[in-house]
């Protein structure tokens, strides 16, 4: 069933981009089409009928995912009000930092909105933490659309993380709420959302603990394995672990729960004799499996781990086999039921394709015999089995999401993969037992110290990251070539080697053709950014010009854009120039561009000459219509730089002036072909 649900899924979200579809008429479809499926069941010894029933089946399972989809998806898309919306809510996750808020999501109790989550800009916040009942008063508004070409989709990410839209709140739009209201409050919310706050509280808990002895990366890394906090990593951090293919260990997921279970069972488990006590502390270990999810905030990734830990310990206790497969497919289902979105999920996807991946090839792998079948040695050997498997499945996914794929992931792993044990053991027991503290303290920052000189000593490595920018068709053709593989090796056939010659010349050919040169049209785009305006002429994908207002200040979104976008396109570093100063103009292609960013005359009589676009960043001073009387544009171009409550008053303006605004803070960049 889990297949079917999934493409299902797949096809919701689909459904959800093209049409305004509702659940209703999906769920209706699903259960006409499955009482057609049970409908050939009086048939069932024939084979046409079970074929029919087959069909008809999966078709049904296909339309329910989607309309679970759409289901889930509808109350994230009402629309909100167009005024300020003042309410009371909690703060469900531990609030993120940047250099000027926090990013907190709350969830609103009170008013027309409750009951939906939203992420708050808080002004100076530094004291907020899960579980605090806010007082707010702000504009909402939905999620932003795409930034820049090949950016990051905060729609989608919001939607996943089941956030509805977007607020600012300066300094005095928000307080805590009193006591009195703050009980109430979270009395009122149901009893998984009380019970997921008070366990994100005691990570706070756990995690000042952490904070009063360590410091940096280690803190951050800690923090990360230990707790799944993860508001303490860096950049810096997080290339690291990505550049030598150890990112999954800053993620909760199955390694670590599986470390922690098998020391569970070699300690205690495989101690037990009797049935009845050997069910009461599996019962027991289940129960500390789903806790430890609930205070690591339940990530999608350790979610799905658990769930199949849990039915591996059932079925044990039941004396049943263990049927992996079947676990994980049964684990990935109950998620998708509850949470369909999660199959949009990159952490989701890789948890289920590296668990997939390994539970396939693993058994490949020939046992050691002989001498060679000693314990170390042993240990050693399905250690990097276990990683090799795990990549094999993994890697195009990868490839396709972060464009980067780690020459020595392998070589790493098997380094820092056995330090992830002791990090864990004195981890915890630097947490929950304080008189061990100064022997557990200083084992971790040694253990630590030793994963860091590794990892930096494989990142320097030559050639330590090959950079691939894979089309879909690519990734598809990737994982046919995978399966035929896999065929080949229990039944070596030569069709599996023809089929994979015609995919491996298919997918040169889309590589090839998918990255041609020339391929990108003439064209203007209006880099949205945060650092001030970025005006990118590309001319062809060899030449183009980029003119920024301060290229020292616009340097890392300079070089976020080069990641994303100039690299997987094969576009060559463009040729930087200034931007002009106060109130200026340049001309591209035979597109007149006027910058606003100074004051206006003192008398706005209007231009001679009219502009095509005008830009509007910081430093602008004056009214937009006086500005448009001044400039005479087509269309205004508002700055990801401009503080919110500006932009809010240009947009008004535009709307009552009726001029034509593109806000690159909600719409994202703005790209103009030059027609040839």
């Amino acid at each position: 069933m889990l297949l079917p649900f999934a493409c299902g899924i797949g096809l919701g979200g689909m459904l959800h981009e093209l049409t305004t579809i509702g659940p209703l008429p999906l769920f209706s479809a699903a259960l006409l089409v499955g009482l057609l499926a049970l409908a050939m069941l009086r048939g069932y010894d024939r084979t046409v009928f079970h074929t029919g029933f087959i069909v008809f089946f999966n078709i049904s399972i296909a339309l329910s995912g989607a309309a679970f989809f759409i289901s889930a998806s509808a109350p994230l898309d009402r629309p909100f009000p167009d005024g300020e919306v003042t309410a009371v809510g909690i703060v469900t996750e531990t609030p993120r930092p940047t250099p000027r808020t926090q990013q907190a999501n709350v969830r609103i109790c009170s008013g027309d909105q409750s009951g939906r989550t939203v992420r708050l800009s808080l002004l100076r916040a530094d004291s907020l933490r899960a579980g605090d009942i806010l007082w707010f008063r702000c504009r909402l508004s939905p999620p932003y659309d795409n930034a820049n070409p090949g950016g990051f989709d905060e729609i989608a990410y919001f939607r996943l993380l089941g956030v509805s839209g977007r607020g600012f709140c300066p300094t005095g739009r928000y307080r805590l709420a009193t006591p009195a209201t703050a009980t109430a409050v979270f009395n009122g919310l149901p009893a998984v959302t009380r019970l997921k706050i008070r366990a994100l509280r005691l990570r706070d808990r756990l995690l000042q603990r952490f904070e009063a002895r360590f410091s940096g990366r280690t803190l951050a890394v800690l923090s990360a394995i230990t707790l799944g906090e993860k508001t303490h990593l860096d950049v810096e951090t997080r290339s690291l672990f990505a550049e030598t293919g150890t990112s999954h260990l800053l993620a909760l997921s199955g390694l670590h729960l599986g470390i922690l279970f098998g020391l569970f069972r070699l300690c205690v488990l495989r101690h037990v004799r009797r049935r009845p006590l050997y069910t009461a502390v599996s019962l027991l270990a289940i129960a500390g499996l789903w806790g430890f999810a609930f205070i690591a905030g339940l990530p999608v990734s350790l979610l799905r781990a658990t769930l199949m830990f849990s039915l591996f310990q059932v079925a044990s206790c039941l004396n049943h086999g263990q049927s992996s497969l079947n676990n994980l497919a049964f684990a990935a289902l109950a998620i998708l039921l509850f949470a369909p979105g999660a199959l949009f999920d990159v952490g989701f996807q890789l948890s289920c394709l590296s668990v997939f991946s390994i539970l396939l090839f693993c058994p490949l792998f020939p046992k050691l015999r002989g001498r060679m079948a000693r314990r170390p040695l042993t240990t050693a050997y399905d250690m990097f089995a276990t990683t090799l498997s795990a990549q094999i499945c993994t890697l195009p996914v990868i490839a396709y999401v972060f464009h980067a794929l780690p020459t020595y992931g392998v070589v790493s792993n098997f380094c820092v993969v056995p330090l992830i044990y002791p990090l864990l053991v004195c981890g915890f027991a630097f947490l929950l037992v304080p008189a061990l503290q100064p022997v557990t303290g200083f084992l971790l920052e040694k253990t630590f110290s030793l994963m860091e000189n590794l990892l930096s000593a494989i990142a320097t490595l030559p050639g330590s990251v090959v950079t691939w920018y894979p089309t879909l068709l690519s990734v598809a053709l990737c994982y046919l070539l995978i399966a035929l593989a896999y065929n080949y090796y229990h039944q070596p056939r030569g069709r599996y080697v023809v089929t994979a010659a015609c995919a491996l010349i298919l997918l040169f050919g889309a590589e090839i053709y998918a990255h041609r040169p020339g391929h990108l049209p003439e064209q203007i785009v209006f880099y949205r950014t945060r650092s001030g305006p970025a005006v990118h002429y590309l001319v062809s994908d060899c030449r183009s010009y980029l003119w920024l207002a301060d290229s020292v200040r616009q340097a890392p979104d300079i070089a976020y854009l080069r990641r994303t976008f100039w690299q997987r396109e094969g576009i060559r570093p463009p040729v930087f120039r200034q931007l002009p100063d106060e109130n200026s103009r340049i001309t591209l292609a035979g597109r007149k561009i006027a910058i606003w960013n100074g004051p206006l005359p003192a008398t706005t009589a209007p231009a001679t000459e009219a502009t095509d676009y005008l830009v509007v960043t910081h430093g602008a001073a004056g009214t937009l219509s006086a500005a448009v009387r001044h400039f005479r544009p087509e269309v205004v171009i508002l700055d990801g730089l401009l503080a919110e409550a500006t932009r809010e008053q240009l947009r008004s303006e535009a709307q009552a002036t009726a001029t034509k605004l593109h806000d690159t803070a909600l719409s994202g960049a703005l790209i103009v072909s030059i027609p040839q």
